[in-house]
């Protein structure tokens, strides 16, 4: 099954009323392209990570997620999102929309992996958004489409930051919304646009 009929399934059975976000053209002369990086330094895998992201002073648009990954293969993966935290909603779609899916190309332990596109989203300031990233998982003996991860300190502290946005530690998870464990990080860059 192609990830496109995937994600309309999904988008049909599990959201009915699903939430249509503004998606925006990027005005390249009021837009500087940013990236915030956390450390590769994770030991473990799983399925996807949810986590928040504060936005501070200025409206920024997500373009798209470099994540470390153990997969060399092609895999499938979802990018979910949600108007504030996603804390006490790690089990259940209401109140999520999909915001990106596809295939990507695994390039294995310690080299970025891209997970794009995804749905440009304007993202306003002193707000928060819950995301979770989430690859399809292909038997219980492979680990491709498993991403890499760490333990972080506490569910919801900052994790890294910088003067546009704050990236939070989360949780790491099974495909898809099953089971969860707080407190841990997934190794990315996120890449956006900050809009002056």
């Amino acid at each position: 099954m192609e990830v496109t009929a995937i994600s309309q399934t999904l988008l049909q059975e599990l959201l009915p009323e699903t939430k249509e976000l503004r998606n925006i053209e990027r005005n390249v002369e009021n837009a500087n392209e940013k990236s915030l990086t956390t450390n590769y330094d994770g030991e473990r895998v799983l399925n996807g990570n949810m986590f928040d992201i504060v936005i501070k002073e200025k409206p920024i648009v997500i373009d798209n997620f470099d994540v470390h990954t153990a997969s060399n293969v092609i895999f499938s993966y979802m990018v979910w999102m949600r108007e504030g935290s996603y804390m006490n909603h790690e089990l259940s779609p209401a109140n999520w929309y999909v915001v990106g899916c596809g295939e990507a190309q695994g390039y294995g332990v310690s080299v970025p992996t891209s997970l794009n596109p995804i749905n440009e989203v304007l993202l306003d300031p002193s707000s928060m958004f819950g995301l979770y990233l989430t690859f399809r998982r292909q038997n219980d003996e492979s680990i491709d489409g498993y991403m890499i991860y760490g333990v972080g300190t506490q569910s919801g502290s900052v994790h890294v930051q910088n003067e546009d946005l704050q990236i939070l530690v989360g949780s790491a998870n099974t495909y898809l919304f099953g089971v969860y464990f707080n407190h841990r990080y997934v190794n990315r860059i996120k890449n956006f646009f900050a809009i002056s």
